[in-house]
């Protein structure tokens, strides 16, 4: 698998960047050899591996993990004017 001019433009397209000719070319030459590696990925073989989600143990050391009373809907929704029912409403 390769990623070409077209397909960097159609990405830019749906993410309304602007890249000049020779952004799109440098990235393509950048985005190649990474998606070259994770392709050859596929070549390994996992069979006996187990799943890892995580690599470390993860624990918040600043707080204990506790259950606690959150705010009420019109609480947080106090100071705005942008509220469409229980959700802030934003410009799309």
């Amino acid at each position: 698998m390769s990623i070409d001019k077209n397909t960097i433009k159609e990405i830019c397209k749906i993410a309304k960047i602007h890249l000049t000719n020779e952004e799109i070319e440098e990235i393509e030459k950048d985005l190649n050899p990474i998606v070259e590696y994770m392709d050859s990925m596929d070549e390994l073989d996992l069979e006996n591996v187990e799943p890892t989600y995580r690599v470390f143990d993860s624990i918040n050391p600043f707080r204990e993990d506790e259950v606690k009373e959150s705010l009420n809907h019109e609480d947080v929704f106090a100071n705005t004017e942008n509220r469409e029912g229980n959700y802030f409403k934003i410009k799309g």
